[in-house]
């Protein structure tokens, strides 16, 4: 097997990471002419007054939450380009999956309190977000055809 083969798994994987970091630059919710991408709205949620929030323990929770959920989503998608790296299927598994939770709750949030969609529409990063899953859950799938093929080329020789 040569060595292009044997990366595949983790240049798509390194593909699907760059894309979902991308993806939190990009329009997540708009309406009209403006839109804001995830990191927009995580910095408006730290400038909020509590005069927008009513209830002062509202405004701490989602002056933490939002961008918590952001900076989590960023971890988890780092965890995993270094578990793709090392090939640790394991690794890349587990670290996907807390990706997706945490981007998956973050967007559970907003659609409970009818921010994006009800106050806002969908932006392209709503879709462009899940595409750059697909493509880290295929660098997994990849990953673990490359090793199974590499385990059965040492058997052989």
């Amino acid at each position: 097997m040569n060595t292009n083969q044997k990366r595949m798994g983790m240049l798509v994987g390194l593909a699907g990471v760059i894309l979902t970091i991308l993806t939190l630059f990009l329009p997540y919710a708009k309406a009209g002419k403006e839109s804001k991408s995830l990191i927009g709205i995580a910095k408006l949620y730290i400038e909020s007054d509590s005069g927008m929030w009513n209830d002062k323990q509202r405004e701490t929770f989602y002056k933490i939450f939002v961008p918590l959920m952001l900076g989590l989503i960023v971890l988890f998608a780092i965890i995993y380009l270094i578990k793709c790296m090392k090939t640790k299927i394991v690794g890349m598994v587990v670290s996907n999956i807390l990706t997706i939770v945490a981007y998956e709750l973050l967007k559970w949030d907003f659609a409970d309190r009818r921010v994006v969609p009800g106050s806002f529409d969908k932006g392209i990063a709503f879709v462009v977000m899940y595409i750059a899953f697909a493509l880290m859950i295929a660098g997994i799938v990849l990953s673990i055809i490359e090793k199974k093929k590499q385990s059965v080329d040492n058997n052989i020789g």
